[in-house]
């Protein structure tokens, strides 16, 4: 098993989700992953990356950054409640 890390994918940022979505699906099958935090600020969108990284690695470890902490759902759909 290999251990990689990664911290700042900030993925509300196309290019960025694209790159997350551009991972090889079985390169990485049998590695463990560290999510150093700051993936994004919105909660559908955090959920969505967390799950890609999910179906590429073995495991996930995830540390919030500051951007994690303040995770909000779509304004508009908080705006109609």
């Amino acid at each position: 098993m290999r251990i990689f890390a990664i911290s700042d994918l900030h993925i509300d940022f196309k290019e960025n989700l694209t790159w997350l979505h551009q991972l090889s699906r079985d390169c990485y099958r049998g590695d463990l992953l560290l999510v150093g935090g700051d993936v994004c600020d919105d909660l559908s969108l955090f959920m969505e990356g967390l799950k890609i990284l999910k179906s590429r690695f073995r495991e996930i470890i995830f540390v919030p950054g500051n951007h994690d902490l303040w995770v909000h759902r779509n304004q508009a759909k908080d705006s109609i409640q």
